[in-house]
Formats: structure tokens, C-alpha cells, sequence
């Protein structure tokens, strides 16, 4: 059973499944309310919200074999990370990037997708392509990204990079009005995100580069209370749960679905 609530500004997508799971109760997931495409994000169709994705899809076909009760809740970001880092309000998420902190305080499950780190530029701005040499070199310039995202991948201090921006439109305002030179951002969100489809319609066209030096930059589902058995048997429903999609080759048909891998 799917149903959608909204209440008290809190926008929440349950599903449950018809037996009960290994797990009591249901698993609350929080995910970042602006979305994070492809892999989860608010959709309207025939008159109604829901979450869909990559990560959706994926958790959904895990949670239906396990027999579990699930809920996804879209909150601002760091309200969601706040209280997994706290062990409080939430079970997991569903998409998160490694980092020393993290891998401390969350328990994380194996990596089930990467992304590829671009730069995103005004053609105005720079008569040609512009090309980095390494990390020092590209910090001299201004660089804008999400809020709340991390780039460990790029070898770029967090402090270098401008993350102001809540959503696509406030970030890419930021480099329409030359307040900064770059946009950082995943190729996979960029390509699937509306508001950069619409840019060549509206504005002067947009281009990338990829970092050249950069390492993969994988995410995994991460689950809150690293210590606790609840936190230990979800990682098991899940990892076990990823190992079977990619053995039956499902994993493979919803990045083909999704456009991960063009």
C-alpha cells in the first residue's frame, strides 16, 4: 500500500508491504526535500506526489522482498543528516557521499552508484574550454555548489567552494549574475535536473568540463545508531538485497531506466 501525507509542512511519502518485516515498526527514511535527481525527488502526476528515482526504486525492491515497512520523508537536507548523525527521528537515508565524519558516526552500506564531478560554465565567460592543471589551479577561481554537498573526490577544501545555494535555480542564479565562475556539480543531477534542461531555451548556453584528477565519488545508503542491531540488520537486508540486483542484473535495467549510465 503507497499513500501520500501533508501535514504540518512535512511532506511524506509510506509504503508498507502486506507482512510484517524483520525489523519492528517501520523504517523512516529522510531524504532532501529539493530532491536529488535522478535518484530521489518529489514527481507530480495524475493529480498527486510521490518519490521516485534510482535510490526510490531500488530501497522499494529491497524492502518488498524483505517484507518491511518503510516511510520516506522529504525534509531540508540538514535537518535529515542532523538527526542520522544524532540517532534521532530516522532510521537511513538513501543517497550519501563518504566522509571521515560520516563514516563515524553512520553505518554505511556497500556503494551502489558514483557520479562524475563537472564544472558548469558561462560560454560567454570563457571564449574556450577552460582546462585545470591540478587543484591548486582550479582554486583560484570561484567556485558556487549545493548546499550540504561534499566533493572529497576533487581534492578542493569545502571552504573553497561557495554552498549557499538550497536548490538548482538559487545556484545557477549565482553564476547568471557572474558571482561565481564555476558551478560544481554531480553530471548525472545535472543532466536529469529541469531546471538546467530549460536553461539553452532561456539564457546563454551552459558547458562543462570534467576534473580530470578526480576520483570516483561513490554513495551509499547510511543508517543511523552504527553500534545498534537495528542499524547492523538493515545494513544486512540491504547489502544483501544490492548483491541480488546486481546478480539478476536489475541493477543494470533501472541505471539504464534512470539515464546513469549515457
Amino acid at each position: 500500500m503507497r499513500r501520500v501525507c501533508l501535514a504540518m509542512l512535512l511532506l511524506t511519502v509510506a509504503f508498507s508491504s502486506a507482512r510484517a518485516g524483520e525489523l519492528d515498526g517501520i523504517v523512516r527514511i529522510c531524504e532532501d526535500e529539493h530532491g536529488w535527481r535522478p535518484f530521489s525527488y518529489w514527481e507530480a502526476a495524475s493529480g498527486r506526489a510521490q518519490v521516485i528515482g534510482f535510490s526510490v526504486d531500488i530501497i522499494d525492491r529491497i524492502f518488498t522482498e524483505a517484507s518491511q515497512a518503510y516511510r520516506i520523508e522529504m525534509v531540508p537536507w540538514a535537518r535529515c543528516l542532523r538527526a542520522l548523525m544524532d540517532g534521532q527521528s530516522y532510521d537511513m537515508t538513501l543517497s550519501i557521499s563518504h566522509s571521515k565524519e560520516r563514516a563515524e558516526k553512520l553505518l554505511l552500506s556497500a556503494p551502489y552508484y558514483q557520479t562524475t564531478t563537472h564544472l558548469f560554465y558561462r560560454r560567454v565567460r570563457f571564449a574556450e574550454q577552460p582546462s585545470f592543471t591540478s587543484p591548486q589551479h582550479l582554486s583560484r577561481f570561484r567556485l558556487c555548489g549545493l548546499h550540504g554537498a561534499v566533493f572529497p573526490n576533487i581534492d578542493i577544501p569545502p571552504a573553497s567552494i561557495e554552498q549557499s545555494a538550497q536548490n538548482m535555480s538559487s545556484l545557477l542564479d549565482k553564476l547568471r549574475r557572474d558571482r561565481c565562475d564555476f558551478v560544481v556539480n554531480a553530471l548525472e543531477v545535472w543532466r536529469n535536473d529541469p531546471v538546467t534542461r530549460e536553461l539553452h531555451l532561456h539564457w546563454d548556453p551552459i558547458s562543462s568540463v570534467r576534473i580530470a584528477w578526480q576520483t570516483p565519488q561513490h554513495y551509499y545508503m547510511a543508517m543511523a545508531n552504527p553500534d545498534s542491531g537495528r542499524a547492523r540488520a538493515l545494513k544486512s537486508i540491504v547489502d544483501q538485497g544490492l548483491q541480488q540486483l546486481q546478480q539478476r542484473g536489475e541493477l543494470q535495467l533501472l541505471r539504464k531506466k534512470w539515464r546513469l549510465d549515457e
